[in-house]
């Protein structure tokens, strides 16, 4: 509705006027929500296995919008069951169809409350007539058995992409009609966990479901490192480096593996040299890990004292560097300052300094009066 109220003084206003006025805020404020911050996730709604098994899931207080731009309030944690009974069997009704997993769906619900009196009406002859006087935006947790293959369907993300030789028409979406037309999932779901497995050991997967932007609040950092971005570290000192991050990290599943996420040798990389010349990779005596508190990650150093004199560059690359709610560390390090961040998941972390003998170390310092600032 793109028909604004025109108010003047003495304009007869019926209840037509009034839902116009009001539709016409709202339906513009979800355009604005649906097409500057697309759909999903907005922040919170973490699922998680329930204390008690037989209570399914906890979904943690948060917000999303759905496809149509419609906020959707989870104001406090609540419980799940899972909805194993809507699981396929197969054909011969012994065991469950492997095909299909469960998906836990958020959707947009509105509820008529609050009962008043009509005070006009041609249906009040005999006795008062009361219409519902609110309608309270609310939700609903709904649990859908799908194929795996059909997932996409209902909002998940899964990977995909275009191999030489793919008709590129074949990996196109094609979307809505039109850019003004929301393009929706089934039943408009907000799809916030798969479920896998069956009831004695149930495995919840948040890995693909939707994002919009997060604010800069809800995103992860660094927030201390031990040493000073652009100084200096003393010979001695350089046998292990530590980053510490404002929120936890997600479960590392093999700190000996160098797997696609999570910290790593790939991840959290040392180079020394100089600008001017090959950088070499400082090598490390365990592969760079994080620790039992999940907020510390430590690069330990082999043969330390080789490297005095030299530049170390320190690299973090945090698209691949998942915090406890899944998302990407916010890892920029503008202008040097922590905690890092520019608003945006992921990036790369970038810092450096120079070690340097004990003895120096001691003169700079105590020439500067900082502990291993540039002069």
């Amino acid at each position: 509705m793109l028909d604004r109220i025109r108010y003047f003084t003495g304009r007869h206003m019926a209840a037509r006027d009034f839902s116009d006025a009001d539709a016409y805020h709202r339906s513009m404020r979800l355009l604005h929500n649906r097409l500057l911050h697309g759909w999903g996730v907005a922040c919170g709604l973490e699922v998680a296995p329930h204390q008690r098994a037989e209570c399914g899931v906890v979904v943690q207080c948060g917000l999303a919008l759905d496809c149509c731009g419609r906020e959707i309030v989870v104001p406090a944690a609540v419980a799940q069951r899972i909805g194993w009974d809507k699981w396929p069997k197969t054909a011969d009704g012994a065991a469950r169809d492997k095909d299909y997993v469960l998906v836990l769906c958020l959707e947009y619900v509105e509820l008529r409350i609050e009962k008043v009196p009509v005070l006009y009406s041609n249906d009040a002859c005999s006795s008062a007539t009361y219409e519902d006087g609110r309608v309270r935006e609310s939700y609903a947790l709904h649990w859908h058995a799908v194929k795996e293959a059909d997932l996409e369907k209902y909002g998940w993300q899964p990977p995909k992409g275009c191999p030489p030789g793919t008709d590129p028409h074949a990996c196109a979406d094609a979307g809505a009609a039109c850019c003004l037309d929301p393009h929706c999932p089934q039943g408009g779901c907000v799809a916030l966990a798969v479920v896998r497995g069956d009831e004695a050991a149930p495995r919840i997967d948040t890995s693909q479901r939707r994002f919009i932007g997060q604010a800069p609040e809800h995103l992860t950092h660094i927030c201390w490192i031990s040493w000073t971005h652009g100084g200096y570290m003393s010979a001695s000192q350089f046998t292990q480096v530590s980053v510490r991050f404002d929120r936890p990290l997600a479960e590392p599943k093999d700190k000996d593996d160098a797997g696609p996420v999570g910290i790593n040798e790939r991840t959290f990389v040392m180079q020394a040299g100089q600008q001017r010349e090959d950088l070499d990779f400082v090598m490390f005596t365990e592969t760079p890990h994080l620790l039992a508190d999940r907020r510390t990650a430590v690069h330990d150093v082999v043969r330390p004292a080789q490297y005095t004199g030299q530049t170390i560059q320190v690299t973090l690359r945090c698209d691949f560097i998942l915090d406890c709610r899944g998302n990407p560390v916010d890892g920029a390090h503008l202008r040097g300052r922590l905690p890092s961040g520019n608003g945006v998941m992921g990036g790369d972390f970038q810092s450096w300094f120079r070690v340097v003998s004990d003895d120096e170390y001691k003169r700079l310092t105590e020439a500067s009066g900082t502990t291993g600032a540039t002069p």
